[in-house]
């Protein structure tokens, strides 16, 4: 008996049968005859289960994995801008198409990026503009409140065919000014590589305190030149008290 479930879904039940006895170590490839719908921009969670009769320990039995569906935006021209200008309600919880706030990181309160265009909560902890306020741009940007104690607080990018640019990067303005030195509050990047669902954590060394200003970061993306990818902002808000945004 194999089973799977996605989410809350009902389970998805199925009986392949086979004539070899399988021994220790041996495998036995089956594709599902019922597929799941993962269609929807979010991430999934999915359970998958065997019984096989001549098993006697089951506490391999199982396995769960996280699946994340960037929807249908798949960006294939470049150079790919986003300035976080995000319509609607400021401040906002709900990022721009195609980016997704990960919803099985964390939960409670500032446990999701928030978008806005005016000075985070918290005075002096983090920036009151966008950097490009008095420039260009009307001024939004996504940030991860300080006081928020989570080990992940994860943004995802929508999926970037990177089958086309010669030199792939990422470039971005951060905005993390640890005054009072010694909050432990960074931001890390992460990569997902598709169609394999590889996660590379820290393909940078995390930033921590970077100083009052905004500030302009690059990542080589090199590495995954010929793959489609998402890049994840995760941002790690791990000290109580007076700890600056990102």
């Amino acid at each position: 008996t194999l089973t799977y479930q996605v989410d809350a879904n009902p389970p998805i039940v199925e009986f392949p049968t086979t004539t070899t006895v399988l021994n220790t170590g041996d495998t036995f490839p089956y594709t599902f005859t019922t597929t799941a719908d993962l269609s929807a921009i979010g991430s999934y969670s999915i359970n998958a289960s065997v019984a096989y009769g001549p098993d006697l320990e089951p506490n391999n039995d199982s396995i769960s994995t996280q699946v994340g569906s960037g929807g249908e935006l798949r960006v294939t021209s470049y150079p790919y801008f986003e300035d976080f200008d995000v319509a609607g309600a400021d401040p906002s919880s709900t990022p721009p198409s195609g980016f997704i706030n990960e919803s099985t990181d964390s939960t409670g309160d500032d446990s999701d990026w928030v978008f806005r265009d005016d000075a985070t909560p918290t005075i002096g902890v983090g920036p009151n503009v966008d950097y490009t306020t008095g420039i260009s741009g009307s001024g939004g940007f996504a940030y991860v409140d300080g006081n928020g104690l989570h080990a992940a607080v994860s943004l995802r990018s929508p999926c970037l065919d990177l089958s086309g640019p010669v030199n792939p990067r990422l470039s971005f303005f951060l905005h993390s000014d640890d005054t009072n030195g010694g909050s432990g509050n960074k931001l890390a990047i992460d990569v997902i590589s598709y169609p394999s669902g590889t996660v590379t954590t820290d393909v940078v060394v995390p930033y921590g305190n970077t100083g009052p200003n905004w500030n302009i970061q690059f990542v080589d993306l090199s590495a995954y030149l010929g793959q489609v990818v998402q890049v994840v902002f995760r941002a790690e808000t791990q000290t109580a008290g007076f700890s600056h945004d990102i």
